[in-house]
């Protein structure tokens, strides 16, 4: 279902009158119509993961499933990246304020930059293999870094960004910011802001269609995932899902974890109800729906498969090795438990 607007933002009340309409259209859930999924170019085969209350970080190997290395890195480690010839591997370690940088070969602290004050820091490698970007909300800035110098390059100023993701291009980045709900575009080439779409609701998890056209993202209260119109800023989408039985109707945590599978498969995990929903982005429709997770994290897809991805479960500290099939169903394939005990908060990851 798509449902057009006239404003670029809604209110509160406008989002809640569209999820309960949206939801008496969402249909039951079936496999919908084969769509393969294309392979991509480069095998992944490990990811670091970080465990954020044992303030650890593991190395696992992706074919395996297995836990190969895991290392003490500062309290609070929160978001991993790795250069582009597998070479460093950095992290934010929200504790003491910095990014600390590390050699992946033997896991000997190379350095650390400091930042100051953080706070859920996303922090990913952009298309250069060199460079770094940081979502600094307490400095209202995206920080560049370089990896291998492990230090600053220059940053963009941008209003207490959170949530970001990199368009297929390589050349934008797209932020949310949650103090001052936004969605915005910053230039890489530029070192700008290009767009910058105030929205009247709290914006959480991130993906960007692959023509980049569209920014989907969910939104903190309501069981649905957004479309904007990356030029207008307008609402273009509300896809709504009901909360499972089990669950609450609403909670705070919704769809945090958002990844496209192909040019109109939308994976969505919802932490709070532990579901993971496929959406066909081309028709508006909610497609399947697991509740093999649970309240699951992050999640991407892996390059160089058939429609395989990886997610993190918070709940029970797993990383999970997933497959979606040509009709759009999930099966969950192999899973490994992280950290050294429970309640570890196994979250953000890299591949590579």
């Amino acid at each position: 279902m798509n449902i057009s607007h006239t404003s670029p933002t809604l209110t509160r009340a406008a989002i809640a009158a569209l999820v309960v309409v949206a939801l008496t259209l969402v249909p039951r859930l079936a496999p919908a119509q084969n769509s393969q999924v294309a392979p991509q170019p480069k095998t992944q085969s490990r990811a670091f993961v970080v465990n954020i209350l044992d303030s650890s970080v593991s190395e696992i190997d992706l074919v395996a499933m297995k836990e190969l290395r895991t290392f003490t890195a500062g309290p609070r480690p929160y978001y991993p990246c790795v250069s582009g010839d597998n070479s460093v591997m950095a992290v934010t370690v929200e504790g003491e304020g910095v990014v600390k940088f590390y050699d992946v070969a033997t896991l000997r602290q190379k350095g650390e930059m400091k930042v100051g004050k953080m706070y859920a820091e996303h922090l990913m490698s952009l298309p250069d293999g060199r460079t770094a970007v940081l979502a600094s909300r307490f400095r209202n800035a995206l920080l560049f870094i370089d990896l291998f110098e492990m230090k600053e390059k220059f940053a963009v100023e941008i209003p207490n960004p959170h949530n970001i993701r990199i368009g297929a291009t390589g050349r934008y980045i797209y932020v949310q910011s949650k103090l001052d709900p936004a969605i915005s575009v910053v230039d890489i080439q530029e070192r700008k802001i290009v767009k910058h779409h105030p929205v009247k609701l709290t914006p959480r998890g991130l993906a960007i269609s692959p023509d980049e056209k569209i920014v989907w993202f969910g939104a903190n209260w309501v069981n649905a995932v957004f479309g904007m119109d990356v030029e207008t800023g307008k609402i273009l989408h509300v896809i709504a899902m009901p909360a499972p039985s089990n669950a609450p109707t609403i909670q705070e945590n919704t769809y945090h974890g958002l990844e496209f599978i192909d040019d109109h498969t939308l994976l969505a995990a919802n932490e709070g109800n532990s579901t993971l929903d496929v959406i066909d982005t081309r028709t508006g429709t909610w497609v399947f729906r697991t509740t093999d997770v649970m309240r699951p994290a992050g999640l991407l897809k892996l390059a160089g498969t058939d429609g395989e991805f990886i997610i993190t479960n918070k709940a029970d500290n797993s990383v999970v090795r997933a497959r979606l099939a040509p009709d759009r169903s999930i099966t969950m394939l192999r899973r490994v438990v992280v950290g050294k005990g429970e309640d570890l908060f196994a979250k953000r990851f890299v591949i590579f």
